[in-house]
């Protein structure tokens, strides 16, 4: 069974988990493994209040609700962050002393070792390699993203971002296998691959280096998803034979609306990207959907200006 994945904030993370039970007294959430969440309310006063312990997990995951004794199973979860501070000793206590279980990294870049095809040029990313190692140290599970198509390697000549030429996708399943084998084994540790950030992204709408993704293709009914079906195909299982315990995460979607339901005068053509995926049989080729929830704020209308949780979505 796929697995789905928020990549949020952890100070998000937890103040969406207090929005989302707010009706529900005495929760107690567990995860398999890591730390137990509890959720209860001051029948006196209404409060909220969120607490994680690191105490030993129960042996399936469970809601208790006070007033009917009732459980009711609910999926595994986990909490984790994305920090772009592993590199700062403070904040790296922080995380570990919350009990968290992943660090989500942005990113292993593909153009920084391999500039050339076939070189290998590990000593760009010690700094990466540095971070990594201090995550793992602290317990921490990295989701470490991979993106940066080299020059020679790109469908969309400038676009770092964007595709891999189909003749280049064996050359990327290569660095994927070599990152795989190094990674995998101490000190890294690293057992979650997300393959991009936000791919469904048109490389007309991001700058040419952009974080994002981006291998959409704004004149696809399905912008970009079967293509990024046929990378998943090529690479997927060279990363399973470099590792048979990775975890492929197809990368975090934006996923900003529903094309089944679009916002009045929206486009949301970019939401059929994951269909796309599946349409060109790329389902049995990855092992984790990771999607970004932003669709729940939104920007105020107030002076200055920000972003607030709509507690009204959908």
């Amino acid at each position: 069974m796929k697995s789905l994945y928020f990549s949020l904030g952890l100070i998000t993370v937890l103040f969406l988990s207090a929005c989302s039970y707010a009706s529900l007294e005495g929760e107690t959430i567990s995860t398999l493994p890591g730390p137990i969440v509890r959720i209860s309310r001051s029948t006196e006063t209404s409060n909220l209040s969120l607490t994680i312990s690191t105490s030993e997990p129960i042996s399936e995951p469970t809601i208790v609700i006070s007033n009917s004794g009732s459980q009711t199973p609910v999926p595994r979860m986990a909490f984790g962050t994305e920090s772009h501070l592993m590199d700062f000793q403070s904040h790296t206590d922080i995380i570990g002393e919350t009990g968290l279980q992943l660090v989500r990294h942005n990113a292993l870049v593909w153009y920084n070792v391999e500039p050339s095809e076939g070189e290998r040029k590990w000593e760009a990313v010690a700094e990466l390699e540095d971070k990594l190692t201090r995550t793992s140290k602290y317990g921490l599970s990295t989701i470490l993203i991979v993106r940066g198509t080299p020059d020679w390697a790109q469908k969309v000549p400038g676009s770092a971002c964007g595709p891999i030429n189909q003749d280049n996708l064996q050359a990327f399943a290569n660095f994927l296998k070599d990152a795989v084998t190094r990674y995998s084994v101490p000190p890294f540790n690293i057992k979650y691959w997300e393959l991009g950030n936000e791919p469904d992204v048109d490389p007309s709408l991001v700058s040419p280096n952009s974080v994002f993704g981006c291998w959409g293709d704004i004149n696809d009914p399905y912008y970009g998803g079967g293509y990024y079906a046929d990378m998943l195909k090529v690479v997927y299982p060279i990363i399973k034979s470099a590792d048979s315990e990775a975890k492929v995460l197809i990368g975090g979607l934006l996923l900003d609306c529903d094309p089944t339901q679009p916002p009045e005068g929206k486009d949301c053509k970019p939401g059929n990207f994951l269909e796309g995926i599946i349409r060109n049989g790329g389902g049995d080729y990855f092992d984790i959907v990771s999607f970004h929830g932003y669709p729940p704020y939104t920007s105020s209308s107030s002076e200055g200006g920000g972003l607030y949780y709509d507690e009204h979505f959908p």
